[in-house]
């Protein structure tokens, strides 16, 4: 029953890491491959332009004429619409793309160009992205309270398996104490018990969280959401630190456990 508890919540602590991992590297994906697209009124000035070079920002400027001929080639049939009328009803526009992956200075230049004279409206598709950011800040702070309750799941499953294991053989060990073993002689099988626990738990939980992650990675319906973005996988250096946390709570708490025994 402890191996199977610790190991739950060894899966449960190492999915939710690799979900804080996956949600902030995906936010850096959607933004790092977001544009902003700034439609122009009849007003021409070059603040646009100034503001995008100001910040350094590569962007590309479609006048009206270029912008009937992607529409055009984009949407064929509706174009024959626009080409009864008098006037080009498309506006010019500014098309920037981004490669600094910050929500807070996309947000900025949206805002700085919302602002401009010229500027029409703005046009994005960041929404869910900034609901992504709350939900991240959120699972952030969850992660302490979770941590708290698995550590402490652990060891009370560890000192259980412990207490049980010690009045199993009670009679044995006073035979021992008669004999003369010391504290340590006595001492040592449980904690090595319960570093046993703690390694078989580790073994089962990698097994699974490599079969969990292998579903996940080559899910057709992740992947037709997710686009090309590629998920993160739990890496060694994350599974080597839960090992090492986990082994030295079962030291602890066997010794925790077992020190009112002579």
């Amino acid at each position: 029953m402890s191996v199977v508890t610790i190991t739950v919540c060894l899966i449960v602590v190492t999915a939710y890491q690799s979900l804080i991992q996956n949600l902030d590297a995906y936010i850096t994906y959607r933004i790092a491959n977001s544009q902003i697209v700034a439609y122009l009124n009849d007003t021409n000035t070059p603040d646009t332009s100034s503001l995008l070079s100001r910040y350094q920002l590569d962007y590309e400027y479609i006048d009206s004429d270029n912008a009937l001929i992607i529409f055009r080639t984009h949407y064929p049939a509706e174009a024959e619409l626009l080409s009864a009328m008098d006037v080009n009803p498309l506006p010019p526009s500014y098309i920037i793309s981004f490669e600094v992956s910050n929500i807070y200075f996309f947000s900025d230049i949206v805002n700085r160009l919302k602002a401009l004279d010229e500027v029409m409206s703005v046009e994005y598709h960041l929404e869910e992205v900034e609901v992504l950011i709350v939900s991240l800040e959120w699972l952030e702070y969850a992660k302490y309270f979770l941590g708290i309750f698995v550590v402490f799941l652990c060891s009370v499953m560890i000192s259980n398996a412990i207490r049980i294991s010690y009045y199993k053989y009670v009679h044995e060990i006073a035979v021992l104490r008669i004999l003369g073993a010391n504290s340590l002689f006595i001492k040592a099988p449980y904690i090595i018990e319960a570093l046993l626990i703690a390694a078989l738990s580790i073994l089962v939980a990698a097994i699974g969280l490599y079969v969990i992650s292998d579903q996940v990675v080559t899910s057709t319906t992740l992947q037709g959401i997710l686009g090309t973005f590629e998920v993160l996988t739990p890496t060694y250096q994350q599974i080597g630190s839960t090992l090492l946390i986990l082994l030295l709570i079962s030291l602890l708490t066997s010794i925790f456990t077992l020190r009112g025994s002579q």
